[in-house]
């Protein structure tokens, strides 16, 4: 065995545990835990990172910054970016919308660089190139989650993808407790749900127009699934080899109140998927109260 691969095993075996390492259910109202299974352990939020990304995002729209209607450019950073991402045939964009569902929907690597990259040529003008404003997104990324309250967070990446091999790159961690953190901030968002809620999305390349369909990693959004759940509205799920199978959920009850749950480092989709299931249904019961 490789010294890389030696580390990503050690990595694997700390950050996923059957059925999953760690989870916990809020109130999106006030954040309040209703359940909780050892909540703060570090995980890796491996593509959950993205609702971070998605924030911000929104955050720039509503300050005025930027707007949904701006073509974002493909860049050298996003073009080297591995999958899962949008196959753009470059020199190519989208408009900053389309990037939010594809960010959402497909969990587009190259679509989080592309939005990482227009955001802070905005925000920092001062980051003259695409290195100086990934750095400068990241910090931005880091500097919410601490307002957020989220302790044990560190983002490296508007991605959540893992370091490549012999990076000096750390891996993104959190908890499952700061996820329901940042899960309560988006959907106080409404435009948020808007991207969170698809099962399917169709964008386009500009100036071409080529179009590309997508559908959801999301089963408990999908009407085909058997964990389809209604009243699930989001958000984000996410999967390394090294942080197993995650994901950050949101729905509303009957008498319209939210729940958020958070469930990381699960060893499959399918345990990840039934463990979510069943903590929502629990929570949105308990909020019936």
């Amino acid at each position: 065995m490789t010294a890389i691969a030696a580390i990503m095993l050690a990595a694997a075996t700390t950050h996923v545990k059957s059925p999953y390492l760690s989870a916990a259910a809020a109130n999106a109202a006030d954040g309040r835990i209703i359940m909780a299974e050892n909540a703060d352990a570090e995980c890796y939020p491996a593509s959950c990172t993205k609702l971070m990304t998605l924030l911000l995002a929104l955050e720039a729209v509503e300050k005025g910054a930027i707007s949904l209607d701006d073509i974002v450019p493909t860049t050298p950073l996003s073009e080297r970016e591995r999958p899962s991402r949008i196959d753009f045939t470059p020199p190519s964009g989208m408009s900053l919308d389309d990037l939010l569902k594809a960010l959402m929907v497909k969990s587009a690597n190259n679509g989080a660089v592309m939005i990482a990259e227009h955001v802070a040529s905005r925000l920092h003008p001062e980051a003259t190139n695409g290195v100086a404003r990934l750095q400068a997104f990241v910090g931005d990324m880091n500097r919410r989650a601490k307002s957020l309250g989220m302790k044990r967070t560190l983002f490296t990446r508007p991605t959540g993808y893992p370091p490549e091999p012999g990076s000096r790159r750390k891996f993104d961690t959190s908890t499952a407790c700061d996820m329901i953190r940042l899960g309560c901030e988006v959907v106080k968002h409404p435009a948020a749900l808007r991207y969170t809620s698809l099962e399917f999305c169709n964008v386009k390349e500009k100036p071409s127009g080529k179009p590309h369909v997508y559908r959801t990693h999301n089963k408990l959004l999908l009407s085909s699934s058997k964990y389809k759940l209604a009243g699930v509205d989001g958000l984000k799920t996410g999967f390394h080899n090294a942080g197993g199978c995650s994901i950050v959920l949101t729905a509303t009850n009957s008498v319209g109140r939210r729940a958020i749950v958070a469930v990381m480092g699960s060893p499959s989709g399918a345990d990840r998927d039934s463990a979510a299931y069943k903590f929502m249904v629990d929570s949105l019961k308990s909020l019936e109260f």
